[in-house]
């Protein structure tokens, strides 16, 4: 019988007080990857250095490696990461990258692609006259399909900039599928009309997976638009207007009610490091029970200021 997937979900801790017990891996970024297994060149903002670390009630953790991709995995679930450099063209690396993380996870006994973090040096700069951003949505759509994706199994995922060049990705798969989740407020990523690329976005706004809701990077976008362009706060608002939705919807599948209070934590984006104080100010306001991890980095669309990405536990 093979296992279910387990609780795997992220806390933010002062990179001096990271916990031993459960953890399935430790995300550092920018000047904080202090004990990290993945280290991210993102600058982190604010006075607090933190680490993103991931933790799994499943017990033994065990590490293992399958071509590029490192990884750790529980009885039900894998968490893994692969690093492209950025000597080759931007689709060929996300090819690449996702090629070696389909096999990787197919020959470990994890094939369900569950939740990824892309992380692309110059994601808004032309390459040959097309944005990175959209090189790289075409080369992970290419690999994703090509190795029989549908999808319905893309993974909720972000994609977003690093101050280094080529490509970071880390990942959490299972055993067992994940649910889909879309949010009725927007066009489905994968169903973008042709000015964001020759593919579509490949991802799910969220992913349902055991007790925990995996949000995507979610952002100011209504239907496919970007809306309030150069209003970072009504940019904000907009983007929890996003989460709630995306938040209840997928509770709702299981017969729950969850709510943007429900969020463990968030990962903030934010594109210009100046508007960081009146960005945390808001989401102090309106999410005062969780915590937060700040970083700069340039987001997908370049009319966008600010990326929120989390994850709900179903009581």
């Amino acid at each position: 019988m093979r296992d279910h997937m387990p609780s795997v979900w992220p806390e933010y801790h002062d990179i001096a007080a990271i916990p031993s017990e459960n953890v399935l891996a430790v995300v550092g970024f920018g000047d904080a990857c202090t004990r990290a297994s993945v280290c991210v060149p993102m600058r982190q903002l604010g006075s607090q250095r933190v680490a993103e670390v991931w933790r799994s009630d499943s017990g033994k953790v065990q590490g293992g490696k399958h071509g590029d991709v490192s990884f750790v995995s529980t009885n039900g679930a894998m968490f893994g990461t692969v690093r492209v450099a950025g000597d080759r063209s931007t689709d060929a690396a996300a090819y690449a990258a996702y090629s070696a993380i389909v096999e990787a996870i197919r020959s470990a006994g994890y094939p369900h692609l569950i939740r990824a973090w892309n992380h692309l040096g110059g994601v808004n700069l032309e390459e040959d006259g097309v944005e990175r951003y959209k090189r790289f949505s075409a080369g992970r759509h290419d690999a994703l399909t090509g190795y029989g994706f549908s999808r319905e199994q893309f993974p909720a995922a972000s994609a977003v900039g690093m101050s280094e060049r080529g490509l970071l990705i880390y990942f959490l798969a299972g055993r067992e599928a994940g649910e889909q989740v879309e949010n009725p407020r927007q066009v489905s990523a994968y169903e973008y009309p042709p000015q964001y690329g020759r593919r579509a976005p490949s991802f799910a706004r969220a992913t349902l997976s055991g007790s925990e809701i995996f949000v995507a990077g979610t952002s100011s976008v209504v239907g496919h638009e970007s809306v309030h362009v150069g209003e970072v706060i009504a940019q904000l608002d907009e983007t929890l207007a996003n989460l709630e939705v995306i938040i209840s919807t997928a509770a709702a599948r299981r017969g729950a009610k969850s709510s943007l209070g429900d969020l463990l934590g968030a990962k903030v984006y934010i594109r210009n490091a100046s508007d960081y104080d009146a960005i945390s100010a808001r989401l102090r306001e309106a999410m005062p029970q969780s915590t937060f991890l700040f970083v700069e980095s340039d987001i997908c669309r370049s009319d966008l200021l600010l990326e929120i990405e989390g994850v709900v536990r179903i009581a």
